[in-house]
């Protein structure tokens, strides 16, 4: 099986290099609109490489809609629409090929339904380009200054552990202004420590936050739990809002801490631990507390927690000390917990990770993990990849990329899909497979437009900060997993270690 696979590959990369679908003016064109009542829909670039979200429409791609009894074949206009022309309700897959100029990956979506879907689709491609930044920045600029205290008065230093981010552990007065900067050394952008004599001062380079109003956090993220196993921050100052004018920065004046008195549980389920255990003696779970504040800004790490057999020791729950950001007059509008489950020895970007992003109820926050689904195999017969499904699981897509990690293919199916067959050759090779599952989603996600991004590949890499993959704010628990990565070579297939 391995053998006909690499053979296929090597076929294929004699052909042409592309999808085969045609481009320019030979595109061909659809069946006339019979009408409004069709399942129709656009094709537009998703995430590019650059994690940006293009939105552009993608011409003359080749969608083939399968039902119980028939095939359609239709290709989009200029403006990335398509017609296929069928009505009524029924089941079914779709298949999007895009031309080679469009520089995006090819999509398979199976077990869809209209009554799911409606007739109105919107299907985003993943870039294997950068998307391009939307929006144009601007010059640095001063915002927020003033002068913090300890909580016993005297001048708050700066102190910012070697190598790492302002807000990292370790951190001696921190002050962040509604989002993280990434410079570790002044001007501060966004977020800082202050001067030897508690001065600060944070400054911002988005058009879109001159005149903004935003949470305003300073803290010495220096308090650790007797075992060692909880980072969090031992005193706080909180300012619910700080405007900017539109012209110059704004003075807060002295600021004084205050200590941490108040406290949550972290709880891990019983499938969060048999994850753990399944990763063997290198099982590993970091887990981030986050405040999430009300618009686009970054989500406020609040403290850090691990447990696992790569410690020692498998927790049940933990203690976590927190500010007082949950609930009544708070200017924050949830807290929740970000955890990631992996082999701790791993660092090579191709080890499984869990994922889990839980929100905070009745004084505590639930920790679980989803379990991997199977590595993917190739059956040459069928021309699929086949899996042992995750259970629990709403979601598996199994993707292709290339070996510079770019997405070439991705077949997206059901929870307790474990096959997805690759309607048309691959006349590019493949060089890491994976399948990403979550219990979140359903296939009907990926045709009406909320989501194209796969990113848990990315995700895999060393975790120094909040890494989200796809998991959004929810009420509700939502957990994810990318397994680890196979990859296709001329001599073996081989798991990648380290």
């Amino acid at each position: 099986m391995r053998r006909a696979f690499l053979l296929a590959a090597a076929l294929v990369l004699g052909a042409c290099g592309g999808f085969g679908g045609p481009s320019g003016a030979a595109c061909p064109t659809g069946p006339a609109s019979p009408g409004t009542n069709t399942l129709r829909g656009v094709v537009v670039e998703g995430v590019g490489t650059d994690g940006q979200v293009s939105g552009r429409p993608i011409g003359c791609a080749q969608v083939t809609v399968e039902t119980e009894n028939r095939t359609v074949v239709v290709y989009t206009d200029a403006s990335g629409f398509f017609d296929t022309g069928l009505g009524g309700s029924f089941a079914y897959a779709i298949h999007v090929l895009p031309p080679d100029q469009a520089g995006a990956a090819a999509l398979s979506v199976y077990d869809l339904h209209t009554a799911d879907t409606q007739l109105q689709l919107r299907i985003a491609l993943p870039l294997r380009k950068p998307a391009g930044s939307p929006l144009p920045g601007s010059q640095p600029r001063p915002a927020v200054r003033g002068r913090l205290l300890s909580s016993s008065g005297f001048p708050q230093p700066g102190f910012l552990p070697r190598g790492e981010r302002p807000g990292s552990p370790g951190t001696l007065g921190f002050v962040w202004w509604g989002a993280y900067g990434s410079r570790t050394s002044p001007p501060w952008m966004d977020s800082g420590i202050t001067d030897d004599d508690g001065t600060f001062e944070v400054w911002t380079d988005s058009v879109a936050r001159h005149g903004a109003s935003r949470i305003f956090f300073a803290g010495n993220y220096t308090g650790r739990s007797p075992s060692g196993d909880v980072w969090f921050f031992r005193e706080y100052a909180l300012i619910p809002s700080v405007s900017l004018p539109a012209e110059g920065s704004v003075d807060v004046g002295t600021i004084q801490l205050a200590p941490v008195t108040e406290s949550l549980l972290l709880t891990y389920d019983a499938a969060a631990r048999d994850v753990l255990r399944a990763l063997g003696r290198n099982g590993f779970s970091f887990v981030y507390v986050l405040a999430r504040p009300p618009g686009e800004l970054d989500d406020l790490e609040l403290a850090q927690a691990y447990t696992g057999p790569f410690t020692g020791q498998l927790a049940v729950q933990q203690e976590v000390p927190v500010p007082p950001v949950l609930g009544g007059t708070s200017p924050f509008v949830g807290v929740f917990a970000l955890g990631y489950a992996y082999d701790a020895t791993i660092r090579d970007g191709t080890g499984e990770v869990s994922v889990t992003r839980s929100p905070f109820r009745d004084g505590s926050i639930l920790v679980s993990y989803l379990r991997a689904p199977g590595p993917p195999a190739w059956d040459a017969q069928t021309s699929s990849f086949r899996w042992t499904p995750a259970p629990g699981a709403g979601v598996h897509e199994v993707n292709l990329r290339d070996s510079a990690g770019r997405p070439v293919w991705v077949g997206v199916r059901g929870g307790s899909g474990g096959a997805a067959r690759l309607p048309f050759p691959l006349l590019r090779l493949a060089s890491f497979v994976y399948v990403y599952a979550n219990d979140s989603e359903r296939p009907a996600e990926w045709v009406l437009g909320r989501t194209g991004s796969v990113t848990g590949f990315a995700a895999t890499r060393t975790l120094r900060a909040p890494i989200p993959l796809r998991v959004r704010p929810s009420a509700a628990l939502a957990r994810e997993m990318v397994p680890r990565t196979i990859r296709e070579s001329y001599s073996s297939t081989v798991f990648i270690s380290p």
